[in-house]
């Protein structure tokens, strides 16, 4: 019985993720038709981003595709696992899903690019980025909260919670490098030495970027404070 409950319960939240992600993009087409931003004109890259100077944030959609990969991904984890006995290819999974995990939390920097607009109420422009990054938070929480769940069956408690603390740091520095070094989750593959050498440098010159570096240590603590809340609001035991 209670398979199936927990089954039910995330095919609903599955659900409502679709369900918020598409009011998402409802809300950027609106904001295209404001600016009478028309696909079938469109030649050029720019004339995809900006209609005269006005830009049209489609990006935003290509950043929630990105969101949605690594709660798939965690959604998929147990039954492969189960159906293999696999540790080689769960792992693999794992470390896949941490790749693309920082892409959840990243639409809240999306919030940068909110500020006054002549052509669009700036009451929509604030809900349109909101509802973006919300939908990203929530992802993430709950890819997070899956993974955790898959760890917690197969680890001790302590250690599952420690590797939990550990991929929100290195999400924490994920997001970092993605907004201000411009690096993707796929560059590990087409140029990993170039992306160590980067990172290496980082740590070990902190104070060349403390400006930005911050947000690596912002968005982890706003990160763990947030998965802490839902863990607890899910009636599961921090202990």
């Amino acid at each position: 019985m209670n398979y199936f409950l927990n089954s039910s319960r995330k095919f609903q939240l599955f659900l409502l993720m679709g369900l918020s992600s598409l009011f998402c993009c409802v809300l950027l087409n609106i904001r295209l038709q404001l600016i009478d931003f028309e696909y079938v004109e469109v030649i050029t890259n720019r004339e995809l981003w900006w209609k005269g100077e006005e830009p049209t944030f489609i990006f935003l959609v290509w950043n929630l595709f990105l969101a949605w990969i690594p709660y798939c991904i965690a959604i998929v984890t147990p039954k492969v696992f189960k159906y293999t006995k696999s540790t080689l290819l769960v792992t693999l999974l794992i470390l896949t899903w941490l790749l693309f995990f920082p892409n959840a939390h990243y639409l809240i920097t999306d919030l940068l690019h909110l500020k006054r607009r002549a052509i669009i109420p700036y009451w929509f422009e604030i809900m349109m980025f909101v509802s973006f990054a919300w939908t990203g938070i929530l992802l993430g929480f709950l890819s997070l909260l899956e993974i955790h769940d898959f760890l917690r069956n197969q680890l001790p408690k302590i250690g599952a919670n420690l590797l939990v603390f550990l991929f929100i740091q290195l999400a924490g520095l994920g997001i970092y490098m993605g907004r201000f070094q411009r690096w993707n989750s796929w560059d590990i593959i087409t140029d990993p030495f170039a992306m160590v050498m980067q990172v290496g440098y980082t740590l070990f010159h902190p104070f060349e970027f403390a400006e930005t570096l911050g947000i690596a240590l912002v968005m982890s603590t706003f990160m763990c404070i947030g998965y802490l809340t839902v863990f607890v609001l899910r009636g599961k035991d921090l202990s």
